[in-house]
């Protein structure tokens, strides 16, 4: 479902998907050409399917490297707890 949203280049699973309800988002991906439009439909799409509300932050690539180097909180709160690794073509995690 998120393949039509830009060319992916991270997807990470936390959140919920962890078992861990206070972690801030569910899915963390990072995305060239991102289109929000679609990764909106796309997430709304996957919610019956797991039945809840889905939590998501998007990035660009740059954008999300950035955000590793000055260890910006949210990313540090998903990455510094338990989370799976579904995608990094980027090699960047």
């Amino acid at each position: 479902a998120l393949r039509s949203c830009g060319k992916l280049g991270v997807v990470i699973l936390s959140g919920r998907f962890t078992g861990d309800a206070t972690r801030p988002v569910d899915i963390l991906l990072a995305a060239d050409d991102i289109s929000e439009a679609k990764l909106q439909r796309a997430i709304r799409a996957l919610e019956p399917v797991f039945g809840r509300e889905l939590r998501y932050a998007a990035f660009s690539m740059p954008e999300l490297r950035y955000r590793l180097t000055v260890q910006d909180r949210l990313v540090r709160e998903t990455l510094d707890f338990p989370h799976l690794v579904l995608l990094d073509r980027a090699k960047i995690l």
